[in-house]
């Protein structure tokens, strides 16, 4: 495989550019809640991931709005028979959001591989299941100004479909404007991020400490896939 022949590269976004964890905000989350209502953070907790369930195993599943972190907030205190001000839904929301951040760490090499990818005069760019607003803010925490390495974003207002899902392939294609088998595709997850990739021609990239799939490269870091390239 011919990695000279590379024109862009297109990134998944958490866990894959970096690591974040959600237990504590969601606690924190579900206590300003608790606080707020009167039903105890067990209770909310129950219910909001009940619904999440049902949800993910519903037609629905990849509907954006449905999947939406307000909205289906609001469903869940709708659930629960709660009336919560639109302000503090938004606190509620910020809450969390907060407390993410404050769990964001890159992962190894990152930033090494962005600036060598750059350099080269390689198109950078990052699909991703996370809406625009939040993933620009997890970046910019990340990386300062997302701009600095990525050129574009696909997120689910562009797809109108969360992952795994083949438009997100279709967008690449059509942004990059490079046939597939110049375009290099990474990931931490076969099935969301990398089978429709690979079906595509696309050179695919699984970032991750357990192997799955049928990746054409596999790393456990952005160090190992540097060396794989030889960059």
């Amino acid at each position: 495989m011919n990695f000279s022949e590379i024109r862009a590269v297109v990134c998944d976004a958490d866990h894959t550019l970096y690591e974040l964890s959600s237990q504590e905000a969601y606690s924190k989350m579900f206590s300003f809640l608790s606080e707020k209502t009167g039903i105890k953070k067990c209770v909310i907790e129950i219910t909001f991931k009940e619904e999440l369930r049902k949800l993910l195993s519903s037609p629905e599943a990849k509907n954006p709005e449905k999947r939406k972190r307000d909205n289906f907030l609001k469903h869940v205190l709708n659930k629960l028979n709660v009336k919560f001000s639109e302000n503090e839904m938004k606190r509620a929301i910020e809450i969390f959001w907060d407390e993410v951040c404050k769990t964001l760490e890159p992962n190894e090499c990152v930033y090494d591989f962005l600036e060598k990818t750059k350099k080269k005069g390689i198109t950078l760019g990052i699909f991703t299941d996370e809406f625009r607003e939040n993933l620009i803010r997890k970046l910019n925490k990340v990386f300062g100004e997302w701009e600095r390495y990525f050129d574009f974003l696909i997120t689910p207002e562009d797809t109108g479909e969360m992952k795994p899902s083949e438009k997100y392939y279709e967008k690449i294609l059509k942004i990059t404007k490079h046939s597939s088998e110049k375009i290099l595709v990474i990931g931490d997850s076969w099935e969301r991020d990398l089978m429709f990739a690979k079906q595509y021609g696309m050179i695919t990239v699984l970032i991750s400490e357990k192997y799955e799939g049928n990746p054409d490269i596999y790393a456990k870091n952005f160090c190992e896939l540097l060396k794989a390239l030889r960059w």
